[in-house]
């Protein structure tokens, strides 16, 4: 039987079978564990964004695992940030990417109101260069061959505007986010033929939709707790008014933006409904939920901004 299967990309709204710690249909630890799938089962296997979170040991874990479980023709697409990038270590696209972000507003939202302030600065919890780690791995163990690699950057350059798209643009490297590399394991015998890179996106599943709707549902979340406790915290937040306003100017550009992502989101969904042909309709109606309870959370953040506007003393700061 050839299966699709979605490796720990933080997302449990899928289609099709995933593997996660956050209500997948299988919950493994990757560092040590086996992944409930018979050998040699599985065509596609996806994985955004998860090995740069294992130690080596539980890298090697991780692909000795989807070389047992893809068959001789099956491909993996891994996904793994460019941690060299400007991108990610000096924060041009901090205010503009989605996931740093959700990164910066979970960090606050958790931490106790003396050191909301303090937190100057984010950096993302890496250690290393996951793509290096990655190209070392499969190039020594001669378990993989590699089919294709992609560079890509989110939809977040596209929206940097004076000196910081100035500055990336002198170094196009630096708008390198991430990659993704195609894997076939290597057979005896087995020879390796030319990869379509397209004909091969076009049998995924719409994926990417789904990491921009995931994108979406974390900023507003990420927003409304920030809301949340700017309210309820004011005394503290009060007295950093350069702060509150430098966050809420990139909150109402998010808003002026929402109402053409809500729509795109809403003309994806339907693509992916046309895809999946009704095979999986409890998934779907999950994935519909989510997208009617992230417009929601919308109308409980433009009341928390309401609300914020008539808090005293700070109608000239924001």
């Amino acid at each position: 039987m050839n299966h699709f299967l979605e490796i720990g990309s933080f997302l449990d709204e899928y289609p099709w079978k995933t593997v996660d710690i956050n209500s997948g249909d299988f919950v493994v630890d990757i560092n040590t564990g086996r992944i409930n799938v018979e050998d040699s089962s599985v065509s596609r296997i996806n994985c955004s964004h998860l090995i740069e979170h294992l130690d080596y040991s539980g890298s090697r874990n991780f692909f000795r695992e989807i070389y047992r479980i893809l068959n001789d023709e099956g491909v993996a697409s891994i996904v793994v940030p460019n941690t060299d990038s400007n991108s990610w270590w000096k924060g041009f696209f901090e205010h503009y990417d989605l996931r740093m972000n959700a990164f910066f507003f979970r960090s606050i939202s958790r931490a106790d109101s003396s050191q909301l302030i303090d937190k100057t600065e984010m950096w993302p919890d890496y250690d290393g260069h996951p793509f290096g780690m990655l190209m070392g791995y499969t190039q020594e163990s001669f378990d993989f061959d590699i089919l294709a690699i992609k560079s890509f950057n989110t939809k977040s350059y596209c929206l940097l505007e004076g000196e910081a798209k100035r500055y990336v643009d002198l170094n196009l490297y630096n708008t390198v986010d991430s990659y993704r590399v195609f894997l076939k394991k290597r057979v005896p015998n087995c020879e390796v033929h030319s990869f379509d890179y397209m004909n091969h996106l076009v049998q995924l599943p719409n994926y990417e939709f789904l990491r921009d709707m995931d994108y979406v549902f974390t900023k507003v979340r990420a927003f409304l707790d920030f809301s949340d406790l700017a309210i309820n915290q004011f005394g503290t937040f009060a007295n950093h008014r350069a702060y509150m306003h430098h966050q809420f100017f990139y909150l109402y550009d998010f808003l002026e933006k929402f109402d053409d992502i809500y729509a795109s989101l809403e003309k994806e969904f339907n693509k992916f409904a046309e895809y999946d042909k009704g095979k999986n309709p409890e998934k779907m109606i999950m994935l519909r939920s989510s997208i009617d309870l992230c417009r929601e959370r919308m109308t409980l953040l433009l009341r928390n901004i309401e609300t914020f506007k008539k808090l005293p003393g700070l109608q000239a700061s924001i």
